[in-house]
């Protein structure tokens, strides 16, 4: 699957076994984190952010599929494309709602905060430079801290280092 000498989920030992285990069996263990175990310091990292996000405070798992889904989609990351539809789809949204995050965001199933925030990740996805300090005051009167307006541009921008891993490594 890959260049590089990764550990399968049924080889996996130690601490690659362990970060592996955060992964409900139904779901598996996804290629692309199998692809980190080539170092497993950095799967530990990496698993500590999914710990994180999954127990964000204010980021909701339908908003974080979200931004993941909006990032694969510019990056043409097709295996995250696929996944976080899937994920999105398994949520309840509909194909109207998910393809509107893809473009004026007027269908998604979100709260208007959610929304103000959702847009300021799509303008750090596809144009970062396009950021305003009024795209930030807007999402601070929507009720987002510095630290969740910072996350979620991170959850978005992430992606790209695994997508490049990506195709670089694979076979």
């Amino acid at each position: 699957m890959f260049k590089l000498d990764y550990v399968t989920p049924e080889k996996a030992e130690g601490s690659i076994k362990e970060a592996y285990s955060i992964f409900p069996p139904q779901m598996g263990i996804p290629t692309q984190i199998q692809m980190y175990s080539v170092s497993p310091a950095l799967l530990t990292n990496l698993v500590s952010g999914i710990k994180y996000f999954a127990s964000h405070p204010k980021l909701t798992f339908p908003m974080l599929t979200a931004i993941r889904l909006m990032s694969a989609h510019e990056l043409c990351y097709d295996y995250c494309v696929g996944l976080n539809l899937k994920i999105l789809k398994l949520a309840g949204m509909n194909e109207s709602e998910i393809n509107s995050l893809l473009g004026d965001m007027e269908e998604i199933p979100f709260e208007e905060n959610e929304k103000i925030l959702l847009k300021l990740v799509q303008k750090v996805i596809n144009a970062p430079k396009s950021v305003t300090d009024s795209d930030m005051q807007k999402c601070r009167e929507a009720g987002w801290a510095d630290s969740d307006i910072f996350d979620a541009a991170y959850q978005g921008s992430i992606l790209a280092v695994s997508a490049r891993l990506s195709y670089a490594f694979e076979k």
